[in-house]
């Protein structure tokens, strides 16, 4: 779900060669990565950026992360984007 998601995103490139669980590595194309990772962190969303050079960064979900908390995370990758 998350990584569907993300992949029809204006402003992120996902990895899907890399999409094997439930870890998706994607980049972004029209923002600045420090940027992201604070406003994420403003929702309490906590991702990490394993490659700044290359801006490319690591999302896993959790087995006890239910839909809904994916839907938020969703819902605020869509308005941080906007």
């Amino acid at each position: 779900m998350l990584a569907t998601q993300i992949s029809q995103m204006e402003g992120i490139e996902l990895d899907k060669s890399k999409i094997k669980t439930n870890i998706i590595f994607f980049k972004l194309t029209g923002l600045d990565g420090e940027a992201f990772l604070q406003q994420l962190e403003k929702k309490q969303i906590k991702i990490l950026m394993t490659d700044p050079d290359a801006g490319i960064f690591r999302a896993v979900l959790h087995r006890e992360v239910s839909k809904e908390q994916v839907g938020t995370v969703i819902e605020s990758f869509k308005s941080i984007l906007a």
